[in-house]
């Protein structure tokens, strides 16, 4: 069954059209320490943030090998906050949809392991996806699947191994505390990134508790037109 069309109601993540340019910007839920971890979600990307074309890696924190995932429109995963309300620079693996390629990417940034592989999916702008993320903390393996919403064909269906990209430690690399769907800009110069998240793999709560705390963003509630309900951040 195809997934996601024009009437589609969802939780818009980003911002307006000249406001809004923040590290990250989003929704996500608690979740306990695992040996596994799962989530899928509908996800439609509407625009990708400008970027600046030479980063910075040392200015922005970014360790090597995360190049072409510095400004992303929305990222599907798990994080390890770490006593802070921004997880952009936290530890993470995740399915994201980058900005600089415009295809989906499969992120791991933990302590011993740094992977972005693009993934040579092209992730088009106004199109659903359904996107699912599974990952195997002990054996370090993350099994990605991302369907189009419009034909319910399946784009890509495959398991990749974390081991070649680091020493992995489960106890250490395999730890997080956070279900995450959010967009982010690390170098956008003007214009923020925005998408649409849609049918999570949990029951979405009242507006108020789930608002995403981030330094340099207060997300405000509003009611679209078009059925969707949006959370457009905008800078403190």
């Amino acid at each position: 069954m195809a997934i996601g069309h024009t009437q589609k109601r969802g939780i818009v993540l980003g911002a307006g059209p000249t406001v809004g340019i923040a590290q990250s910007k989003g929704i996500y839920r608690a979740i306990g320490n695992s040996n596994f971890y799962s989530t899928n979600v509908d996800v439609r990307i509407d625009r990708f943030s400008d970027f600046d074309p030479n980063p910075d890696l040392a200015q922005c924190g970014c360790p090597p090998g995360t190049e072409i995932g510095l400004d992303w429109a929305i990222q599907i995963g798990f994080s390890q906050l770490q006593g802070t309300t921004d997880p952009s620079h936290t530890p993470t693996v995740a399915l994201l949809a980058g900005a600089r390629t415009q295809t989906w990417q499969l992120l791991a940034a933990t302590q011993n392991v740094v992977a972005d592989l693009d993934l040579g999916v092209p992730a088009v702008l106004g199109k659903w996806y359904g996107v699912q993320l599974d990952l195997d903390a002990i054996s370090a393996s993350v099994h990605t699947r991302i369907v189009d919403g419009s034909t319910g064909s399946t784009l890509l269906d495959s398991v990749t191994s974390l081991l070649p990209f680091g020493p992995w430690d489960p106890a250490i690399d395999g730890q997080f505390d956070i279900e995450g769907f959010f967009g982010g800009e690390i170098t956008a110069e003007t214009t923020p990134g925005l998408a649409v998240v849609d049918n999570t793999d949990v029951s979405i709560p009242e507006p108020a508790t789930m608002l995403l705390p981030l330094s340099a963003l207060a997300i405000g509630a509003a009611l679209r037109r078009d059925g969707g309900r949006s959370l457009n951040g905008r800078p403190l």
